[in-house]
Order: C-alpha cells, then sequence, then structure tokens
C-alpha cells in the first residue's frame, strides 16, 4: 500500500466521483465511501449487485423505476435497490457523500437505459475490461412489456 500524499488525494477529488476501494477483497461484497460532484446524472440503469447507500453528507435524489418519482436521500437516510432495479441518482448542487455496499454479483453486465427521440427504449450493457476500462457490449431495443409506466410494476424486472 502507497501512502497517498494531500496532493494525490486532491486530485482525485476533482474528478466526477470517487470510490474508496480494494480495502476488503471480495468476489460478492463492495463497501467504502463515494463521493459524488455536484451537478452529476447517473441516468436509469441497472445491474446484477443490490445496492445500500448511507447517506453521510449532502443531499441526492433517487428514482427507482421507470417514470416513478425521485425520492430524497440526505445524511442519516438510507437507499436500497433490489438487484436488476432501474434506478437513477441525480446529486444537487453540493458534493454528496455516501457509505456504500454492493452485494451478490459485482461483476458482468451494468445496462444503461435511453429512449429514442421516437419513444421507443433500448439500453446498452457496459463490461469491465480487464484493464478496468469499460466497453459498450450489447444494445438492446426493449418490448413495449417491459417499459410500461403504471402504478404497481417494477419496470425492468425480469431483464438481465
Amino acid at each position: 500500500f502507497k501512502q497517498k500524499t494531500a496532493y494525490e488525494i486532491g486530485v482525485r477529488l476533482v474528478g466526477s466521483e470517487m470510490c474508496i476501494r480494494d480495502r476488503i477483497k471480495s468476489t460478492e461484497l463492495l463497501a467504502g465511501l463515494f463521493l459524488l460532484r455536484p451537478r452529476l446524472h447517473y441516468p436509469l440503469h441497472q445491474h446484477q449487485a443490490t445496492e445500500i447507500y448511507f447517506g453521510a453528507s449532502g443531499t441526492m435524489h433517487v428514482q427507482q423505476g421507470l417514470g416513478r418519482v425521485e425520492r430524497a436521500l440526505g445524511p442519516g437516510q438510507v437507499s436500497l435497490t433490489p438487484s436488476n432495479r432501474l434506478h437513477a441518482l441525480t446529486i444537487g448542487s453540493s458534493p454528496v457523500l455516501l457509505l456504500y455496499t454492493w452485494m451478490g454479483e459485482l461483476g458482468g453486465r451494468n445496462w444503461w437505459w435511453h429512449q429514442s427521440d421516437e419513444g421507443v427504449w433500448q439500453r446498452d450493457a457496459w463490461e469491465r475490461r480487464p484493464n478496468a476500462a469499460w466497453a459498450k457490449t450489447v444494445t438492446e431495443v426493449l418490448p413495449p412489456e417491459h417499459t410500461k409506466i403504471e402504478e404497481g410494476i417494477d419496470v425492468g424486472r425480469g431483464l438481465q
């Protein structure tokens, strides 16, 4: 383990986000601190891991499901996103510091959803390469039964 200088740590904080990882080696658990910059938006996405966030400072908004209202997550509050649940994160005008835990399948595809100008939903799969770079590997057009906005339907469930 190399001791970081204040300059090296400060440079990492300037980027879009910072995860302090690699302290516990596990194939089914990832935990640490997550610092998100102001006005950052993670669009609708889903992944295999169950995600738990505990707000340490700042406030962000979490949307779970397609067409659902965002819910604020502030200091002392917890957000649980089950495996494969479609969700988005939006950061306000101040940075947000979270304690996070990902449990379950940590590898595999991360699916990012987007809607065309014609209203058709599709999702792109991104996967880590051995060199740790992300690569888009698959694009799927989603059938209407997976994109209905109706109360009580967990949109995106069943899509893996």
